[in-house]
């Protein structure tokens, strides 16, 4: 799963890693029994969230 405002989120339960990239980051799993549901529901509505009272200003 990636988050494409991952830098501007506030990871507090360290599931997101940048790898190397400087706006995005993404959650990785190795096997479903991995994924930490409470933790990803709470990053994905801090995104939500975020996206919802900033948006993001497209230029063109």
């Amino acid at each position: 799963m990636v988050f494409n405002r991952g830098r501007e989120l506030s990871n507090t339960n360290g599931l997101l890693d940048a790898r190397g990239r400087k706006q995005v980051m993404g959650v990785i799993f190795s096997a479903l029994t991995h994924i930490q549901e409470d933790d990803l529901m709470a990053t994905w509505w801090e995104a939500v969230l975020l996206d919802r009272a900033t948006p993001v200003k497209h230029s063109g």
